[in-house]
């Protein structure tokens, strides 16, 4: 079953991107990575469980709802009106100083905290524990949302007519120390893909120097992993191999997904809006506060993430997985066509769309983590409005 799944998405693929030819398309993407993840669990000895029989039927449904969608959506859509937003640099500045000033602080911090309990050689490993667990009794407090600021930052620079070199230096050097205050792959994953998009629209990088960049990502995934993993005295952490490395990170969810129980959730889509009822705990609305981390189950390898599907699936069940299918179909189909259209901002929350669809194999972005999307929506419209108090109607920045 899994030798004809890649066989029709390869297919399906060639066809789709000969009806339009941009591999950065939702469709394009979807279909692309699960033709890859789907080989390659075909064709390596990653010595792995079997996928599940549900994990090929939700495949089938996710697939066939988002591609169909957001493919139908992108060419039916009409954008009758274009608007283009001229960046406020007033508001560019301020957030860029501020943005300046707090991230080398967050990242002396870090260092500081993670030397503290232990010598410069576990640093790294330090410094990845103390993100993850909160028995270190570490925290970046209200500065780790400024990730998301940086983010947009470097998405307003890459989409000028003409780059300020220093400033785009700048803001992608504060961006690695956020990847470096938290050993996060995702994020400089999301710097990677994002730039390369960015870049990629205005015409100024071909696919070849994308692709040999992504390569050379998978090998700097690879080293990171093994750099961050201290081999104690007591042999605790141990590194892997490059086959361990596949394993792991990018076919042991599929398989994991077969751990997961349709309708299992204990309130209304507790896993897909995890965010809210993080918040609705908080203030005293539910006593059900949802785990932050999902639990390891063996693939043998222990894995707690399990695709985009998951969430979906353990909430609503094989109708879910559709329905969402759909949905992030619609939402991404129409963004790109908007993004097409050559509505900046639209292009520019795009880019971050990208990062959920490249990383649907792995785990759930968009809903699961909607309070990210607001974030980046709210640094956006910050970027591009100019909040005034005078009655000027010349201070409107859409063009």
């Amino acid at each position: 079953m899994i030798i004809a799944l890649v066989v029709t998405f390869v297919l399906a693929w060639a066809f789709l991107f000969y009806l339009y030819r941009d591999v950065f398309s939702p469709w394009s993407v979807t279909l692309g990575v699960w033709s890859v993840i789907l080989f390659m669990y075909l064709t390596l000895n990653h010595e792995l469980y079997a996928v599940s029989d549900q994990f090929v039927i939700c495949l089938i449904l996710w697939v066939v709802g988002l591609v169909s969608t957001s493919f139908l959506t992108f060419r039916f859509l009409s954008v009758r009106k274009v608007v283009v937003w001229q960046p406020c640099e007033t508001n560019i500045n301020i957030l860029t100083a501020i943005s300046a000033l707090l991230v080398p602080y967050m990242c002396y911090k870090t260092v500081m905290f993670a030397l503290s309990n232990g010598s410069v050689v576990e640093l790294v490993y330090n410094i990845r524990q103390q993100t993850v667990d909160d028995s270190y009794g570490f925290s970046l407090g209200p500065v780790r949302y400024f990730v998301f600021v940086v983010y947009v930052l470097l998405l307003v620079e890459l989409d000028r007519k003409k780059i300020n070199r220093w400033r785009l230096a700048l803001v992608f050097f504060m961006g690695l120390m956020f990847f470096f205050c938290t050993m996060a792959k995702v994020i400089f994953f999301m710097l990677f893909l994002s730039s390369f998009y960015m870049l990629y629209t205005r015409r100024r990088i071909s696919l070849k120097p994308i692709a040999i960049a992504s390569v050379a990502f998978f090998f700097f995934g690879f080293v990171l992993t093994n750099v961050r993993t201290f081999v104690s005295d007591s042999g605790v952490e141990e590194g892997m191999t490059v086959m361990d490395f596949i394993g792991m990170y990018l076919l042991a969810p599929i398989v994991a997904f077969g751990y997961d129980t349709a309708n299992s959730a204990m309130l209304w889509g507790e896993n897909t809006f995890r965010g809210y009822y993080v918040i609705a705990n908080a203030l005293g609305w539910t006593s059900v506060k949802p785990m932050v981390f999902q639990n390891f189950v063996p693939c043998p390898v222990p894995i707690n993430v399990a695709t985009a599907m998951s969430p979906y699936f353990k909430d609503f069940g094989y109708v879910g997985v559709l329905i969402f299918g759909i949905i992030v179909g619609f939402v991404t189909g129409a963004t790109y066509k908007l993004a097409q259209s050559g509505q900046n901002i639209m292009k520019m929350l795009y880019a971050y769309f990208l990062i959920t669809l490249a990383l649907q194999f792995f785990d759930e972005l968009l809903f699961v983590g909607l309070s990210s999307l607001f974030q980046i929506i709210a640094v956006l419209i910050f970027c591009f409005v100019k909040i005034s108090f005078r009655e000027d109607s010349s201070s409107n920045s859409a063009v």
